[in-house]
């Protein structure tokens, strides 16, 4: 029977990683890591099948336990550090498609973003419909001006920068214009863009989420992850 859901939500869940061995399956708050962005999924008030691609026996029994689907196992070739989020993308939906599962909207989810909310994935789905959007990524202020940022020569002088940056220094960082940075949280848009451009950073119709720094937490080192540990408990 075909499916008649148009909302496909992604969660990729590979079992290597180098920087932080089995990370999305640590405990964070009582709960595995990947458990978090399962859930938020399952509370959005939107129609969606909430799928989990994965390699690991272990990642899959975890998703399936706090209900997400994992309708198929993802091939080894796909599980690689050099492996793709458009790869695993086109392969899911191809095999989805071929059990007559057909999506018009793509969420991809971050099992690394465990404090984005389910209001989030909502308004960034809204936002996607209401713009007539190609697609929508989630965003976060950075922390120190861009204006302060620097590539080094290789004997760390700073002389050039200063030369070209000397009104930025000396202006208050409050005073220089707000600048954004790609968070890694919500990844979302029409599924004939995102296949057509293999990305969902489409040239033309690709709009901006804004979430604030504390929902933007993106786990990748053990910092990372202590960081988020703290955060929790203050959440």
């Amino acid at each position: 029977m075909q499916n008649n859901n148009k909302i496909l939500a992604l969660i990729p869940a590979r079992s290597g990683s180098k920087r932080l061995p089995k990370k999305n399956i640590m405990p964070l708050g009582g709960k595995p890591l990947i458990a978090w962005t399962v859930l938020s999924a399952l509370d959005a008030q939107l129609d969606m099948d909430v799928v989990v691609s994965t390699d690991s026996e272990e990642i899959a029994n975890i998703a399936i336990e706090y209900g997400a689907e994992v309708p198929f196992m993802r091939p080894d070739a796909l599980a690689q550090d050099t492996s793709s989020s458009f790869e695993v993308i086109d392969y899911t939906l191809k095999t989805l498609a071929a059990s007559g599962r057909y999506y018009e909207y793509l969420m991809l989810l971050q099992p690394t973003s465990p404090f984005r909310q389910s209001h989030h994935i909502n308004q960034a789905f809204l936002m996607l419909q209401d713009l007539k959007a190609s697609a929508v990524v989630s965003v976060t202020e950075l922390d120190h001006p861009v204006e302060w940022s620097m590539t080094l020569p290789e004997d760390n002088a700073l002389d050039d920068f200063i030369q070209h940056h000397l009104a930025h220094l000396k202006t208050r960082s409050q005073d220089l214009p707000k600048c954004y940075r790609l968070n890694g949280a919500i990844s979302c848009g029409q599924v004939e863009a995102v296949l057509k451009n293999k990305t969902f950073y489409v040239p033309h119709g690709t709009y901006a989420f804004k979430m604030e720094p504390q929902y933007s937490v993106d786990i990748d080192t053990l910092t990372d992850f202590q960081y988020a540990e703290f955060l929790q408990s203050r959440l």
